[in-house]
This record gives structure tokens, sequence and C-alpha cells, in this order.
């Protein structure tokens, strides 16, 4: 059976149905995944060496026996692991952070090659997270280590790895191979050779790199372009009219003027109602800019030519809020139902609803609009477009977007931004040593009680585990019952994701009534939640979450214009890196440009939303990249003309 780069996993050589679900755990589904799966690490090793002979500052492979190991919970690490092996000339210790398959693999009494960095730990020589093997590792060149698992090793990858590229057929068609010599850019095979060190004296890492990324983003690119299209010659469920008196008709019914880019907005989606194929386009735009308004418009023209539209909510309580300002709009001109898990109400012009809504049968909605879409799967999403008449599609997002992202991984769908009349800068944000906490929580229960106004605590776990113990990253269950003590005249609740809907929903009534003081939550707060007297809160592990994050989570408090503060406690693993990017934060009231800091600063893998797209992190090329994305974007433009 001939093999290419699309063929599943399971047909090389040795790969059962245990070893695909083990490769399947590490991502790896296709040869293309293997043969993409970038070493984290090279290592230099020369030759085996005894214990004794050890020297500081050198890559080395000792073959020792384990004699004794085990874990240890630290405050700045999530899992840390001791161990001392021996061979005939001395004894050492091993050390490994973050990672518990070695618990589980680690034998004693076994054997092993120990490949790593020799250091020094309490003057005396010491390893720590170096590889380990049951056989004698490769030596005299770069060897690729791989992330791996308690059942999947950097040995066996490599293994697998030489055999899918010397038996796949890697060779670029004619047409590629003029636009990668137009860029001076290497073969696939040679890139990969080089990725994977392959052969001795295979090209510099660096260009293959180049050639890699280039790949990357021209075909992701390539990718969104055809959606783009196959969408645009996609029959829709029906034009809808909007003319500029169903324009003024909705406007008559807003209690305040719209903002320009909401009337730009509304524009925009009038023209995109009326076009033949069905509209895609994502509003994102900061908290309180109005994107509802701009997507009750679409419900408005819907309803108003009689037919159906819906509005889907990642919780309970935001499609509740949705529905009470929908009702509070439009009247009784138009008829709104709420259809959540408990709610079943279908007979409306409008319904407003949780995830229920993909579920429901018998409804052939004309608008579709979701808010906050990367909080969907993208099977959910894809509900609606696998009809043969696909319904009009809005979604929207709080969530600041990078330029070079709507311009690649988003560029399938048209994009509207909704500039804030609110700029947050009513909020004080400050970065706050854990030396002050004491002083921080006595200034909270002064403001609280002189105001009368309410605070969220936000913590990054619901509870303690036994991987994941962070002494001085609180637990939401642990912080609520330290902080019920040093609170004690005030009334706390603690809310997160795994209370059950009806839970939550009592939980928002007591703080939206006054009858909760502080609120212990997780991240859950983040989603679109509306506590018009919340002016404190406070961020545990700060320097765990994206700026994007942070700066949702900030405009929870401060919703009516009041003052308000944004305390970031951070652990003590916290760096000067990290503290950075903090007092970056703390000074700027700007989503996008914090955006435009993390994706810098951090790196793809922090981007919210776009896995949820269907994309993952970028692993050779950089979001921040726009020479090379323009390059890309114009070669899939001349290649879609040739056509």
């Amino acid at each position: 059976m001939s093999l290419s780069v699309d063929s599943p996993i399971a047909l090389l050589p040795g790969v059962g149905p245990a070893r695909e679900a083990q490769l399947q755990e590490l991502g790896i589904e296709t040869i293309k995944d293997l043969l993409f799966d970038a070493p984290f690490r090279y290592e230099t090793v020369e030759r085996e060496v005894l214990i004794a002979n050890l020297q500081i500052d050198t890559t080395v492979c000792i073959k020792a026996t384990v004699a004794s190991k085990f874990p240890i919970r630290t405050p700045r690490f999530k899992s840390m692991l001791k161990a001392k092996v021996t061979d005939s000339s001395g004894s050492l210790d091993v050390t490994w952070f973050n990672n518990p398959f070695i618990l589980n693999t680690l034998k004693i009494g076994e054997e092993y090659y120990f490949t790593g960095k020799v250091g020094l730990f309490g003057k005396k020589p010491a390893l720590t997270n170096p590889t380990i093997e049951k056989q004698i590792p490769e030596f005299g060149s770069l060897v690729p280590v791989y992330h791996e698992s308690a059942d999947i090793n950097s040995r066996y990858l490599r293994k697998l790895i030489r055999f899918a590229y010397e038996n796949v057929d890697l060779s670029d068609t004619s047409l590629m191979k003029t636009i990668y010599t137009k860029h001076g850019l290497i073969s696939l095979k040679n890139a990969l050779e080089s990725l994977h060190q392959i052969k001795a004296d295979c090209v510099d890492l660096k260009i293959a790199k180049e050639r890699l990324a280039f790949d990357e983003l021209f075909y992701l690119i390539k990718e969104v372009t055809e959606q783009k299209k196959a969408h645009q010659q996609s029959a829709s469920i029906g034009k809808l009219t909007a003319t500029n008196t169903d324009i003024n008709a909705f406007f008559s019914l807003l209690p305040y003027a719209p903002t320009s880019s909401q009337r730009e907005t509304i524009a925009a989606i009038s023209l995109d109602l009326v076009q033949p194929h069905p509209m895609f386009r994502l509003v994102q735009g900061e908290v309180g800019s109005g994107k509802t308004t701009v997507a009750a418009f679409a419900l408005f023209i819907s309803a108003r030519q009689g037919k159906k539209g819906i509005l889907i909510c990642p919780t309970n309580i935001l499609a509740r809020q949705h529905f009470d300002t929908l009702t509070t709009l439009f009247g009784k001109r138009i008829s709104i139902g709420l259809y959540t898990g408990k709610e079943k109400e279908t007979d409306a012009d409008i319904l407003v609803g949780t995830h229920a809504l993909f579920a429901l049968k018998g409804i052939h909605p004309s608008v579709v609009i979701i808010d906050e879409e990367h909080r969907f799967g993208v099977k959910q999403r894809e509900t609606f477009f696998k009809l043969k008449k696909k319904p009009h599609f809005l979604s929207m997002t709080a969530t600041p977007i990078p330029r070079t992202v709507a311009l690649t991984a988003l560029s399938d769908r048209d994009v509207s931004y909704i500039v804030s009349h609110k700029d947050n800068s009513n909020i004080k944000t400050w970065v706050t040593p854990n030396s002050k906490r004491a002083g921080a929580y006595e200034w909270i229960k002064k403001t609280l009680q002189t105001s009368g106004h309410q605070a969220l605590i936000v913590c990054p776990f619901i509870e303690e585990s036994l991987i994941e113990t962070l002494s001085t990253v609180k637990s939401a269950k642990k912080e609520y019952e330290s902080l019920q003590k040093i609170f004690s005249t005030f009334k706390l609740d603690l809310l997160h994701g795994k209370l059950k809907p009806e839970a939550k929903e009592k939980m928002f009534t007591k703080m939206m009534t006054g009858k909760t003081d502080i609120l212990v939550t997780t991240p859950v707060v983040e989603v679109g939640v509306d506590i018009p007297k919340a002016s404190i809160i406070v961020i545990e592990g700060a320097e765990r979450y994206g700026l994007a994050q942070l700066h949702q989570l900030r405009g929870r408090v401060g919703r009516r214009g009041q003052e308000a503060f944004c305390l970031l406690f951070t652990s003590e693993s916290a760096n000067e890196r990290t503290s950075s990017r903090l007092e970056f934060f703390a000074k700027s009231y700007d989503g996008n440009a914090l955006a435009e800091y993390d994706l810098k600063h951090r790196g793809s893998g922090e981007l919210t939303g776009i896995a949820q797209h269907g994309f993952d992190a970028l692993k050779f090329a950089s979001w921040s990249d726009l020479k090379l994305i323009e390059i890309c974007k114009k070669e899939v433009e001349a290649i879609a003309n040739l056509k």
C-alpha cells in the first residue's frame, strides 16, 4: 500500500490499535502530523561516561540504575520528581520538573540511559530533565528530542519518523517548485531531513524552518481562501431586504444614538443580507461597545420579514441578559423566546438560548448569531453550515483580534470592528506583590464599607490537585474558605464552572440584588457578566493569563463608569518577563494593543479562540510575521487566478 502524508498513522509498520491511541494522545493522527512534529530541543552526545567523570556544563549520557525516586510538591513548579541513580563509579541526583509521565515510567532497580546537561545542585553534579531510554542512544550528532508520554519516547518517534521520511513521497509539485525557487526556499524533503537530523550533512536548521514556516502560512491562507469562496458560492435560506426605512425604524427603537462604528457595521450587515449568498461576518468590539445592538439589527430585519432568528450564548446567565435586553428593546413588536436547558420556548420570532439551540430540530433560522463563538466547538458551529440552504451567520467576540490573525486564520469571513465609547480608564490597575496582600485586603474592606460596592476575586483553579499543587496560586475553593475568615463581616459566595446552571443563576441573582458583597470565582465570570455595582476585581496568579483574557476580566468592574480597581496578584514563580507584561497591562486599556503585545511576547499559542476556529497554534511561522503573510497571500491569489 502506498503511503502519503495524509495517510493515517496506523498504516505505518508496528502501529497497532494500542500504539495508534498512544500517538493520538500526542496529537499525531496522520503521517503529516508525525513528520511535522517539531523537536523541542536537540542534544549533542559524544559518548557514554561514568558518573565519577562528569564535568559541569557538558551534555552526557550515563548508564545507571535507579536506586530511589520520590515526588515532591513545590510552590514553584507544577510537579517535581527526584531520583538517585548509581553506576559502578558512584551516585547522582536526577530531577524532573513538570513531567508527570516519568513517575510511572521510571522503575526502581531498572537500568536506563540518562542523557542531559550536567549542572550543579548543592555544589554537586546533577542532571535536570534528562531524557531516559532503555537502549543506548545515538552518539556523535545532534539528536532531536520530542514531546513524550508515558508510552511514547523520542527514540520510538525518531524510528517512526525515519521510516515515514524514507517511504512517503515528499516531492513538491512543479507549480510549487517554481514558487519555492522564487523565494529561495529548499525542498520539503530537505527541510524535514534537517528538522529531524536524519543525515549528518543536512542543511542549516534555520533554512529548514524558513521553508516549513512558508508552507504553514501558505496552506492556512489557501484553506481559508477556499472556504470563503465555497461560502460565497453557497445558497442562502433567502434574501432579506434591508432598506434605509428598515434601518431608521430600528434606530428609532434605540434608547441612545448609535455610534459611528455601530452605524458602519449595521450598514455592512445590510449589504450582507441582500446578497444571494449567506452573510458570514465577525463583529469584534470591547466589552460595552454595543455589539449586541448590531446583532439586534440583524434579528430585527429577520423578524420584520416574518422569518426566525436565533442568538446563541455560551452561558445561561448571558442568554438571560440578552433575552432581557431584546425584550426591553423590541417590546411587543417582536416576540422573544428563551431556550436553554430549562426554558424551552420555541414559538417566537427570535430565540435566545445556549448550546441547546444547536440540537433544536425543525427550525430553519434565517439569521444565526453566536456570541463569543470561540467558546463553542467547531462542529457545533458547523451545525448550520451543513444545511443545504444556509442561514445568514454573524458571530460576536470581545476578544481582541490581532491584525495578522484577521488576515490569515479568520480571513474566510468579513470582520467589523466596533470602537468602544468606554475606554476603561476609570479602572485603576495595580500589580500587587504578595508582601502587600494583607494591606490590600484591609483596603478592600474599607473601600467596600464606604462605597457599598461589590468585589470579585478570581482564582485559576477550582480545587487543589495532586499535580498542580501551587501553594501561591490560589484554588477557588481553598481561597473561599480562607477569605471567609478574612472578610468575616461580609457576605461571600463561591462561583465556578462545575456548578449547575440553576446554582449559577441563583448566585448572580444574589450578586445583582446586593445580597453578596464578595464573589470568589474562577474565570467563568469573564464571559459577558454585567454586575453594575462591582468595583473591585482581584486576579490571583495573574501571570498565568493572556493579556486579552485579563482585559476581559478587568472589564467586569466599573461597568457604570464608577471608579473601579483591578489588583493583580502573582505567584512566586512569576519572573521579570511576566512582571513586565503585567506592568504593560496595568498602563494600557486598549484591547487590540494588549493582544498585539501578547502576540509578540508570548507567541501564537496564547491566542484565545484560534484552536476553536479549527486552527492549531503555529509551529514554525509567527502570526506577527506580516511580511511572510503578505507573500503567502499573494502567491495564493496568483494560483487562484490560474484556475
